[in-house]
């Protein structure tokens, strides 16, 4: 269990992770602010697609309510296209890949089951952001896509899209805090037997690394009010490692995995697996659908 301080701190790093609150693309010589929408959508924005990234579940939620107004507002649903999550270490299980939980809980919540099945590209769980690169090349008349990626995880997917796929308008959901009585995924647990922390450490690492060749570079605002490293080594000092998942994030904090060896093996034991790890994602996706059930 965290102090209420140390609730606090990686709260911040959360919302620093976080693309709408300060990400920066290039456009004409020009830093320029990310185009963000609600979850209710804008009326004058044309949607081709709707993009839902999978490192933590709610983003699929809170999709499905913006396409239940995009199909009241606009007549119809643009293309659906759901990825696994761009920052998640292959250490995590959750019984079924990540792009099925995604349309599950979009169907749950009301979007059709033709809106869903009509995504034919496999997505590799190691590089995603390249496999949707080669679908979007085939999908000319895909121009403007909004993106959901959760809160804490959209800052790493903003900066692929960015340097990697520059030609499509991205437009990003608007992630509004989620309260910490309210989080039912172990992906945004940050209290207790949850990997929320985990994951934000390893996102922090993970958005300073390949600028220019897999991540657009952080503006000099974002990289001025980046988390502090002595602050970041208390957390792993404290056992929040499962989201290192090379060499490369070891040395970021001039160490190795060698050194926390046992701390690593006694996280692994803890991870459920197969069909646990399939049971208990189910019991966790459920409670997150009651949740939005209601705005649907």
């Amino acid at each position: 269990m965290l102090s209420i301080v140390e609730q606090r701190e990686v709260l911040r790093y959360e919302t620093w992770l976080t693309a709408t609150s300060g990400f920066r693309f290039e456009k004409n010589n020009r830093r320029a602010l990310l185009p963000t929408t609600s979850i209710y959508g804008k009326h004058d924005l044309k949607v081709d697609a709707v993009l839902v990234v999978g490192d933590n579940f709610r983003a699929a939620a809170e999709a499905a309510v913006f396409l239940r107004y995009h199909k009241k507002r606009h007549g119809s649903y643009p293309k659906i296209i759901c990825s696994p999550g761009f920052s998640v270490p292959n250490v995590l299980d959750f019984g079924y890949p990540p792009e099925w939980w995604l349309k599950i809980i979009m169907l749950r919540l009301g979007v059709p089951r033709e809106a869903l099945n009509n995504q034919k590209q496999q997505f590799e769980r190691f590089d995603p952001c390249q496999s949707l690169a080669d679908f979007l090349e085939k999908q000319s008349q895909i121009k403007t896509a909004v993106v959901f990626s959760s809160r804490g995880y959209s800052m790493a997917v903003a900066q692929e899209l960015y340097q990697r796929i520059p030609q499509i308008n991205w437009v990003f959901f608007d992630n509004p805090v989620i309260p910490i009585d309210e989080r039912v995924l172990d992906s945004e647990n940050i209290v207790s037997e949850g990997v929320g922390i985990d994951l934000l450490i390893g996102g922090i690492v993970h958005v300073w690394q390949d600028w220019q060749i897999v991540r657009h570079p952080l503006s000099l605002e974002t990289r001025n009010n980046a988390p502090e490293e002595a602050f970041l080594k208390v957390f792993i000092q404290k056992g929040y490692v499962l989201g290192l998942s090379d060499n490369r994030d070891w040395d970021f904090f001039g160490t190795t995995a060698s050194v926390y060896r046992g701390i690593l093996l006694e996280r692994m034991e803890c991870l459920k697996t197969g069909r646990e790890a399939r049971q208990h994602v189910r019991r966790q996706v459920e409670s997150l659908i009651g949740q939005y059930e209601y705005l649907v």
